[in-house]
């Protein structure tokens, strides 16, 4: 029922994110259109792919849904790293079609309407906001939902550099600012875009967790007692927020009894402190040719 609860209003805050999403593209777009502000249109092409962002997690959300079959016998708890990576990829192309059309405006300047563009930058600077705190308030935190924050906020704080641009050609007539300021929005989105791909591959790759130590993991499963080694540790992840622990644990001579309780403590041990709830564990006695009894 909690799991249940937190779904809901998951959805209540991403929905009520991309209406705000889609008033504000909408906003940025004619308001840029008419004012001739190109920074504006780049925030509200931004803001179109928030939307898609916001849309990709909500999708990727049902996907995991779906229980486990013969064909993936994991579900799709991915869903969110796909999600993650088309979110990135598509700010990335966005930003580089806006950096094009800003080396232009730099070469041939247009007259912008610096009145309207600081009202409509700051109406979308007020929205973003309002959607980052609503994210915030989403009580999951998975790569997809990341990359949707990470666009609202960049956005954020492209519309208060749009605020600024407006101020700046009321007050001094600098028409430049405009593709100045565009060109500065897409470079910061870009990064937080390469950062989210990253994040996004390393995880496809099978690659450890962010935060976790391999050798920390071990160690600490080796303090266990009755544990006398601890051999082949893979660390990776299920979805973004579900790392997982596949490993080979000697244990002492113990009947089979004692075998599974000191099994449980390994698997308490390793979900209390690194917050690892997916484990496969192969037990081997030691004595054995393959399996001395020597602690490492």
């Amino acid at each position: 029922m909690h799991d249940h609860h937190h779904g809901g209003e998951s959805s209540r805050y991403l929905v009520a994110t991309m209406v705000l999403n889609l008033l504000i593209f909408l906003a940025e777009l004619i308001g840029g259109l008419m004012a001739g502000s190109l920074a504006l249109v780049a925030d509200a092409f931004h803001n179109l792919t928030d939307l898609t962002a916001l849309i990709f997690v909500l999708v990727a959300r049902r996907l995991q849904r779906i229980p486990p079959s013969d064909n993936h016998t994991f579900g799709f708890r991915r869903a969110d790293v796909f999600a993650g990576l088309l979110n990135g990829g598509i700010l990335f192309l966005a930003m580089g079609g806006v950096v094009s059309h800003a080396l232009e405006r730099l070469v041939h300047p247009h007259a912008v309407d610096g009145r309207l563009m600081l009202l409509i930058g700051a109406l979308g600077l007020v929205a973003n906001t309002l959607g980052v705190w609503l994210l915030y308030r989403d009580p999951t935190r998975d790569l997809g939902l990341r990359s949707a924050v990470l666009h609202l906020a960049t956005d954020a704080a492209s519309s208060a550099a749009v605020v600024l641009g407006g101020w700046l050609i009321v007050s001094f007539g600098w028409d430049r600012v405009d593709p100045v300021l565009s060109i500065l929005i897409a470079v910061v989105a870009i990064a937080g875009a390469v950062r989210v791909i990253a994040e996004g591959v390393h995880i496809m790759m099978e690659g450890t967790p962010r935060g976790l130590d391999a050798e920390a993991v071990r160690e600490a499963m080796l303090r266990v007692p009755g544990v006398r080694g601890v051999e082949h540790v893979h660390l990776w992840s299920l979805a973004s927020t579900e790392p997982a622990l596949t490993a080979t644990v000697r244990l002492d001579e113990c009947s089979l009894r004692d075998a599974q309780q000191i099994l449980r403590s390994v698997e308490h041990t390793v979900g209390e402190g690194f917050g690892i709830h997916h484990t496969v564990l192969q037990v081997e006695p030691c004595g054995t040719r393959s399996a001395p009894c020597t602690r490492r």
